[in-house]
């Protein structure tokens, strides 16, 4: 591949993914439609589109709406995207071990606090006085240094961690793994043996959870163990049929990566404190817990439910209780069944992503990998997915919730962690 090709290629992949800014104000379902939609349009002018003579004609399975693999992601930005603008996830599709990345829209580094210098106002007059004299360049210096907030530095949209599914020595062939741009679920599927293993995942805003369901073709064949990581982590423990993770953001930073000083603030102590709770639903088999690990034995299927909350109340307080938040989420969802879930989620997501449709280029090219499509084409746009991917990355944008815009989770790739060679995520600003 040629420089270039690469370059659109990784230009590409960030534009779909950072089009994940959730809005879930109340707006008009035509003003959230058209501006979701047509932020992508106007990036791809190639692209047009034209409504669906049928709105409500659900078009799940339909092959030009889906993205789909062969083997695992290898990095985050070849994992697929799930999210309800509150909670996302990167689903990465392994077979021995599977890694969903997860977020939560309000946890970033630093803490409540003014940014208001108070000796700003001393050097307005002379400021004032530069500007009338013509002298702008020293009335910019001036202002660059003393008309900053404290500090000048922003704060960091920060990953809250990672659900880890660990399947033992599984080897599997005929693997598929694919992101259902109609539905909102990705789904992995491959055969172990004699059976036919699949899971499948999304987020609901509906429920405000994430799920996911691993079933097999053959009884008793869903063996796994369930554990939480994280770079801010504090506890984690297993319980019977339950998993639980606490942790809350520290700082400061270490020192800034390359290029990235001053950019990031260096906030020190104790901030924003969150908690990922985990329900497993068996189907058959057992459930034990060993330390902050869930085994999971010769099950028929197994379906994980999941809600993460912070202590977030607004910008000035962050005294919330997590734990009582995911509590009532995960009551509000204990006499719903996988199923019921589903069904919730796909009629809520199919309400906004069946308002258009864009139809263009050789359907018979939907045969090949995603991945092939990519590296056979110098500009990814031109075929339809990239305007379903960017209709689908913005539905969340299209319901209401208490809070400003902000890069949704599954949106923002590069965190700025201590001792991470890395950048901050180019997330809006809360």
């Amino acid at each position: 591949m040629s420089p270039r090709e690469e370059q659109h290629k990784n230009e590409g992949w960030h534009g779909l993914k950072l089009i994940l800014v959730s809005a879930r104000k109340r707006i008009k379902p035509a003003t959230r439609a058209a501006t979701a939609i047509g932020a992508f349009v106007l990036a791809a002018t190639s692209l047009v589109a034209r409504p669906s003579p049928d709105s409500h004609t659900l078009n799940a399975g339909v092959p030009d709406a889906t993205l789909w693999y062969q083997q695992p992601a290898r990095q985050w930005l070849e994992a697929m995207p799930i999210g309800n603008g509150l909670m996302g996830a990167m689903v990465f599709g392994g077979i021995p071990e599977e890694r969903i990345a997860l977020n939560e829209s309000s946890f970033w580094s630093g803490r409540p606090h003014d940014y208001d210098d108070p000796n700003a106002n001393i050097y307005f007059p002379q400021i004032r006085d530069l500007v009338f004299a013509g002298r702008f360049q020293e009335a910019e210096k001036m202002a660059d240094g003393h008309f900053w907030g404290i500090p000048k530095a922003q704060e960091a949209y920060q990953p809250i961690g990672d659900l880890l599914l660990s399947f033992g020595s599984t080897n599997g062939t005929d693997y598929r793994r694919e992101l259902d741009l109609e539905t909102g679920v990705a789904k992995v599927s491959y055969r172990s043996g004699d059976a036919v293993i699949t899971r499948e995942t999304f987020i609901s805003w509906p429920d405000r959870v994430l799920v996911m369901h691993i079933r097999a073709d053959r009884p008793g064949r869903i063996s796994l163990g369930v554990r939480f990581r994280g770079p801010y982590l504090e506890t984690s423990l297993a319980d019977r049929d339950h998993l639980v993770m606490d942790g809350a953001w520290h700082g400061p930073f270490s020192a800034p990566a390359s290029g990235m000083a001053g950019l990031i603030a260096r906030t020190a102590g104790r901030g924003i404190g969150y908690e990922a709770a985990l329900v497993a639903r068996l189907e058959g088999g057992r459930s034990e817990a060993a330390g902050s690990t869930l085994n999971l034995t010769n099950a028929d299927a197994v379906t994980l439910v999941l809600a993460v909350a912070t202590s977030f109340v607004n910008y000035t307080n962050i005294s919330g209780n997590p734990a009582a938040t995911c509590a009532q989420i995960l009551s509000h969802c204990a006499g719903k069944s996988y199923a019921t879930l589903l069904q919730r989620h796909e009629a809520d997501f199919h309400g906004l992503m069946s308002r258009v449709q864009l139809k263009i280029g050789d359907a018979s090219q939907n045969a090949k990998p995603t991945d092939e499509r990519l590296r056979a084409v110098r500009i990814p746009t031109s075929s339809r997915w990239p305007f379903n991917s960017a209709a689908t990355f913005w539905l969340p944008a299209a319901a209401p919730a208490g809070r400003r815009p902000i890069c949704r989770a599954s949106g923002t790739r590069r965190f700025f962690l201590p001792g991470a060679a890395n950048t901050p995520s180019t997330s809006t600003s809360r």
